[in-house]
């Protein structure tokens, strides 16, 4: 390239072409136009005075019908155009800038008046650079108090648009609004600039006076920044933290993943985690790991990164969460520890759905529960949820095993390292299955140890873990008290009713006998007309097929009595079924009638055919009608002939909208105390010389069985009146 000498450049006024302007046509002026503008710019400078000046450029560009705008403003030292405000074209020059001594804003500030320059870039080389060119600008001086101090100027970057005399007007009043207006911006600006050192000294003040961590890094991850807070919660002083890496301040594991992630958003702005209210792990100086909630963001400066983080200490807030959740667990927990031993299931289908329950709400890897055996020397596995590698049925010995030791010292046992805890069995599968934290607890009840619950965890396991535990351990207590209690209540019950069956049987042995020997009897009489009939010289068809027919039925008689008898004498299953009770009534009063005969009784019976029918099993509800008849029977032995009468009725029975059946045997016996009226239905009380004291309460054991109530009253004048109800069923039986 050709290196220009002085002589090769054009002199200034060769550039300088202001006096074209009034051979130019000038256009009309537009007032409209012009006062729209200024009010605009008034308005503009009333409310938002920092962005006046670039108002103003805007509103040249658009009066003057020119490409660029712009305002060039002198630096405090005076040795340097700057372009504050620049619309148009030229907008990407905003900041830009020319010498004082050698430019055409210079020049007009030397010569304190306009001018019109064309292709100043002849004379200005420095202007060849800035693109698009000039092919004619026009600059207008504008005065701080006596000085001028900078230009606004408007520029045709081609000869589509020539300035004239009418620009020269607009640009002129635009130059002396100027003035004020940058008056009013170097007003704004040192307000602002009071208000930001304000803002940055209420900054300063909270941030100091924080509770919350305040620290900021560098692009690099080097801490540059803390607040008090920080000292207080990481235990670190200032000194000790500022120039290091902020991974001092987390976990081992996390330190790597930080490292990366703060490189890739360097590098590519992709953030790889929440900015707003994270949650991670910090470490303090001791080495103990704390749960945070972390905010953060950045701010670029003078070409420098910062990245600044507000810390909290969410411990307490983690500690009540906790609270909260085990509050949560404990509750489904208990829940459903109730509702399995509501079931009724088997006791220990109960205990493994404790087992689960446990297992999913902790959310441990096992729960066991064990009950010590009939030996009380041993503990039995009876239920486990999760992994565990012992089955259900395991014999523990109460001195091998971790279960053994709480059931022997009757306290709860926590363990956090189990791999090496010499207290805690099956540490080979624990170590395999990556278990951590054992908890168990005694399952107690009024001094009384019934088994252990116990669980395995893969995660460590805090003390509240034991009070929780504890709470559960109470109710599947009680519960496996109470499921005992039950059974061997069953049991008793059922060996009550055992004695009471054989014992009617053995007290209506000679009714049973009677009741045989009748249909036998019949069948022989009916035999021997058979054999007369059809030895006769003329067999009497009709008559031998009416006597077969009596045969068959005595015969069937005679069987269903003694499958009565053996049903009352063996163990079978309750069979429910749908009941007439007028009928099965009737069956039962066919049993009692020779009974009731040889006593002179005289039987009364209201028995309608329209009873709405009732669930239960046959046998058991005969028995209960038989016993209040025999107790009838029995009370009017000693009653003088002709008083002697038993009444058994049957009606509908109606409460709300449920309708049952009411059954009464009414007689004029010997009566009893209206005191004693309960003490009849306890076990082994009678009032019978030769009396058990178990058929009313195992009478009413089965009425309540089947959801019914028995009670006897004495009556007014002479003997009792015994009742029961129960409830009528519309379905067909389950």
């Amino acid at each position: 390239m050709t290196q220009l000498t002085p002589q090769d450049i054009p002199d200034l006024e060769s550039v300088i072409s202001t006096t074209e302007l009034r051979r130019r046509p000038s256009r009309a002026p537009d007032y409209a136009a012009e006062n729209r503008a200024l009010v605009e710019l008034a308005q503009e400078m009333a409310v938002s005075p920092n962005n006046i000046l670039q108002k103003l450029v805007e509103t040249a560009l658009t009066l003057c019908h020119a490409h660029s705008a712009g305002i060039s403003m002198l630096d405090d030292e005076r040795k340097k155009f700057r372009w504050i405000a620049i619309a148009g074209r030229w907008v990407n020059h905003l900041g830009g800038g020319e010498p004082r001594h050698f430019s055409p804003s210079g020049t007009v500030l030397d010569r304190s008046v306009p001018l019109l320059v064309s292709h100043p870039e002849r004379h200005f080389g420095y202007l060849a650079t800035v693109t698009p060119l000039v092919h004619e600008g026009l600059l207008i001086p504008f005065h701080l108090g006596n000085e001028a101090v900078a230009t606004i100027w408007v520029v045709a970057h081609d000869d589509s648009r020539r300035f004239d005399m009418e620009d020269l007007r607009l640009m002129m009043n635009l130059g002396n609004l100027a003035a004020a207006a940058y008056r009013t911006y170097v007003t704004e600006r040192k307000r602002m600039e009071e208000t930001l050192r304000d803002s940055e000294e209420q900054y300063r003040l909270v941030v100091e006076t924080a509770t919350d961590a305040v620290i900021s890094i560098d692009e690099n991850s080097r801490i540059v920044f803390v607040n008090p807070a920080t000292e207080r919660i990481f235990g670190y002083t200032s000194p000790e933290l500022l120039g290091q890496s902020l991974t001092l301040l987390m976990p081992e594991p996390m330190r790597p993943r930080h490292q990366t992630g703060i490189r890739r958003y360097v590098k590519t702005g992709e953030r790889h985690i929440d900015w707003r209210g994270a949650e991670f792990v910090g470490r303090r100086k001791d080495g103990e790991d704390f749960p945070i909630e972390v905010s953060f963001g950045e701010l670029a400066s003078n070409g420098e990164r910062r990245f600044t983080g507000y810390i909290r200490d969410i411990s307490e807030r983690k500690h009540a969460e906790a609270i909260r959740a085990a509050q949560v667990c404990q509750a489904l927990v208990r829940a459903d520890v109730n509702l399995a031993f509501a079931k009724g299931d088997n006791f220990r289908a109960i205990l493994q759905a404790c087992a689960e329950s446990v297992a999913r709400h902790l959310d441990v890897a096992s729960a066991l529960i064990l009950t010590v055996d009939k030996s009380q020397k041993a503990l039995e596995l009876v239920a486990s949820a999760g992994m565990y590698p012992h089955d259900d049925g395991t014999q523990v010995g109460e001195l091998e095993v971790e279960m053994g030791r709480i059931a022997v010292g009757r306290t709860p046992l926590l363990v956090n390292d189990v791999a090496n805890d010499p207290r805690v069995g099956d540490q080979t599968w624990a170590r395999s299955q990556g278990i951590v934290a054992f908890a168990g607890h005694p399952l107690v009840v009024e001094d009384r140890m019934v088994g252990v619950i116990a669980m395995f965890s893969k995660s460590t396991l805090n003390a509240d873990t034991i009070a929780l535990l504890g709470s559960i351990a109470d109710n599947i207590a009680h519960g496996i008290e109470r499921n005992r209690a039950d059974d061997v209540l069953r049991s008793t019950q059922m060996a009550l009713a055992r004695v009471a069956r054989f014992t009617t049987v053995a007290a209506l042995s000679a009714s049973i006998a009677h009741e045989v020997t009748q249909p036998l009897s019949a069948i022989i009489t009916n035999g021997d007309a058979c054999l007369r009939l059809l030895t006769s010289d003329e067999p009497n068809l009709e008559e031998t097929r009416i006597a077969l027919a009596s045969m068959i039925r005595d015969g069937k008689r005679a069987s269903d009595v003694v499958t009565h008898v053996r049903s009352l004498l063996k163990k079978s299953a309750v069979d429910k079924t749908r009941l007439d009770l007028g009928h099965l009534i009737r069956e039962v009063l066919v049993l009692v009638q020779p009974e009731l005969t040889r006593h002179r009784i005289v039987l009364h019976t209201s028995l309608p055919g329209d009873l709405p029918p009732v669930l239960g099993d046959r046998i058991h509800l005969q028995q209960v009608v038989l016993n209040l008849m025999t107790n009838s029977i029995e009370a009017m032995r000693d009653v003088a002939d002709g008083s002697r009468e038993v009444t058994v009725s049957a009606q509908r029975h109606e409460v709300g909208v449920e309708t049952g059946v009411r059954i009464a045997v009414e007689d004029t016996g010997v009566g009893f105390e209206s005191a004693n009226a309960e003490r009849l239905f306890q076990a082994l009380y009678t009032t019978k010389p030769d009396g058990l004291g178990m058929g009313l309460s195992i009478s009413r054991s089965i009425v309540e069985a089947y959801r019914g109530r028995l009670w006897g009253t004495p009556n007014a004048r002479h003997g009792a009146t015994f009742q029961f109800i129960l409830p009528g069923c519309d379905g067909p039986p389950p």
